[in-house]
């Protein structure tokens, strides 16, 4: 990992950020004491411009493969955000342990919360336009209607 952060001329905060993971995980798992989730893998790969799989060579004693699909973003570009705003489709990741199941559990309620909160938001624009218009018409005596 070393060798490829310093190929891209990034920073161990950097790799992090775009991994989606604190730098504590990421110094933790350099130094071969915490392995990995699949979701960390995933972002890790993606971080170091790598395959899917690389992470799973390193542990197995093998290479990485850079990846060589041609990225829409720049390194330092924000990773695209799926329809729930996570920088995955929540939809199509697959919990590989209990924590990740509850996590993703966790995601599709805040999610539907938030849809629930937007809905309120709205309403409560609709009325604030209400009451601004009523108080516009209190305001010139109802002039502006009769105009």
């Amino acid at each position: 990992m070393e060798q490829r952060r310093q190929q891209l001329g990034m920073t161990w905060a950097e790799v992090a950020t775009e991994a989606k993971i604190t730098v504590e995980t990421l110094r933790a798992i350099r130094r071969g004491k915490n392995e990995p989730s699949p979701l960390t893998k995933s972002g890790l790969e993606r971080a170091l411009r790598w395959q899917t799989g690389s992470i799973d060579a390193i542990y197995a004693g093998r290479q990485p493969s850079p990846d060589t699909e041609t990225r829409s973003q720049p390194p330092d570009a924000p990773p695209s955000l799926g329809a729930d705003g996570l920088p995955f489709d929540l939809d199509s990741f697959v919990p590989q342990t209990p924590a990740e199941r509850i996590l993703k559990q966790y995601l599709k309620a805040m999610e539907q919360e938030r849809r629930e909160l937007r809905e309120v938001r709205r309403r409560l624009e609709a009325i604030d336009e209400k009451l601004d218009r009523l108080a516009t018409d209190e305001a010139t005596g109802g002039e502006e209607r009769s105009a």
